[in-house]
C-alpha cells in the first residue's frame, strides 16, 4: 500500500490521542470526515495500523502469571490454518492474541498462564502439531517508544510539507 501525505497527518493525530473522533482528525488534518474514514479503513485492511488494548503488567495484579510468546515457524504452509484451529481450540483459556502479521510461513502467539507447567505444556502441544521450529519469549518488560514514532511521523510530515513547497513554488509562473 502507498502510504500517502493525508495518512501521516492521520497517523500523526492518532499517535497523540488514539481515542480521537474521526470529525477531530478532519478537523486537525483538514480533510473530510468521508476521505479521514476511507483513508482509515485502508490503512487498518493493509495492516499499516492497529488498534488494540495496551495492558501494564504492573497495574493488573496478575502476579505469579507468566507471559510468553510463541514463534511458530512452519515448513509447510498448508499446516497454518490448522495449526490456528488447533490453538484457539485447545488453548483458548491461555491465548491472548495472535497479532496479525501477513506471511503464512511463520504464526507468532501471546499467552498468559499461571505457572512453567502449563508453559510446557503449550509449547510441547504446539510442537506437536507438526512444525519445524519453535522460539518462546518470556515478556519481562513490554517498552512502546512512542516518543521516537512521534519525532519519526514529524520529521516525515515537515520533509514531505518542505518537498511539495519546492514543488509548487517551480511550477509558479
Amino acid at each position: 500500500m502507498k502510504v500517502l501525505g493525508s495518512d501521516f497527518k492521520i497517523i500523526n493525530c492518532l499517535l497523540s490521542n488514539p481515542r480521537i473522533q474521526v470529525e477531530d482528525i478532519a478537523k486537525n488534518t483538514s480533510l473530510s470526515t468521508k476521505t479521514v474514514t476511507r483513508r482509515l479503513e485502508k490503512l487498518k485492511e493493509n495492516h499499516v495500523v492497529q488498534f488494540r488494548i495496551i495492558r501494564d503488567m504492573s497495574t493488573m495484579q496478575m502476579i505469579g502469571y507468566i507471559e510468553f510468546g510463541v514463534m511458530v515457524n512452519l515448513e509447510d504452509t498448508s499446516l497454518y490454518q490448522h495449526i490456528l484451529e488447533q490453538v484457539y481450540k485447545e488453548m483458548e483459556e491461555y491465548l491472548f492474541v495472535i497479532p496479525h502479521v501477513n506471511q503464512k510461513e511463520s504464526i507468532f502467539l501471546v499467552f498468559f498462564c499461571p505457572n512453567i507447567a502449563i508453559v510446557d505444556w503449550i509449547l510441547t502441544r504446539i510442537q506437536g502439531y507438526g512444525v519445524n521450529k519453535t522460539a518462546i519469549f518470556i515478556t519481562i518488560n513490554l517498552v512502546y517508544y512512542q516518543d521516537w514514532v512521534q519525532r519519526e511521523f514529524d520529521k516525515r510530515l515537515s520533509s514531505r510539507a518542505a518537498k511539495e513547497q519546492n514543488q509548487e513554488e517551480q511550477q509558479a509562473p
